[in-house]
């Protein structure tokens, strides 16, 4: 646009010595008026792309909030709940949505911390790990730090770097102790064969 501008003074500064003579009208400033009718499109389509973006980011950080919410009330739930797989389950089904909704989003701080919680997850529900209430103290704060970077991102701003609460959540420990690992189910013992009367 600059470049369009400069080159239309410098016409206008050729034409002015001739205005109002009968040479004025040999000037012809169509190609002027359809290069400045083209950069008019441009600079609304670039508008439209705009709002665009302002809209998809509006709905995703709604999403990812949601999911957030998810996340902080099944972790609540967690320690308490009479199924210890379900809930391990269900975190990481709502952190890998949360990861791919970030993707798409370029959303990339969210998708580093929800990809590190997903694989944390995936671990517990694997080993059927309790966490300890270090675990559930970092992961709050995890959460707490998803929300900021979410309020970044729905602002337009560029977020800092999400490495440290990638590297927290990665190194966190599930187990206060021994205790916090839950033994595999064992099949229930053989019923005692019935005694044969003499």
């Amino acid at each position: 646009a600059l470049v369009l501008i400069g080159e239309a003074v410098s016409s206008l500064q050729d034409w002015l010595p001739a205005a109002g003579t009968p040479a004025a009208s040999a000037q012809n400033a169509g190609p002027w008026s359809a290069r400045i009718a083209a950069l008019r499109t441009d600079a609304n389509s670039a508008s439209n792309d705009a709002a665009m973006r302002r809209e998809l980011a509006e709905i995703f950080a709604v999403e990812a909030f949601d999911l957030v919410q998810k996340l902080e009330r099944l972790t609540g739930e967690w320690r308490q709940a009479a199924d210890p797989d379900h809930a391990p389950r269900e975190l990481k089904l709502a952190a890998h949505t949360l990861m791919g909704a970030a993707q798409m989003s370029e959303c990339t701080p969210v998708a580093v911390i929800a990809r590190a919680l997903y694989e944390r997850f995936e671990q517990a529900a694997s080993q059927r790990l309790k966490p300890s209430a270090a675990a559930i103290t970092l992961l709050a704060t995890a959460y707490e730090n998803l929300y900021q970077h979410l309020d970044a991102y729905r602002d337009g701003a560029l977020s800092a770097d999400a490495a440290g609460m990638e590297q927290r959540v990665r190194a966190m420990s599930w187990q206060g102790q021994e205790a916090d690992v839950l033994p595999a189910p064992q099949p229930p013992a053989p019923l005692p064969a019935p005694e044969r009367e003499e």
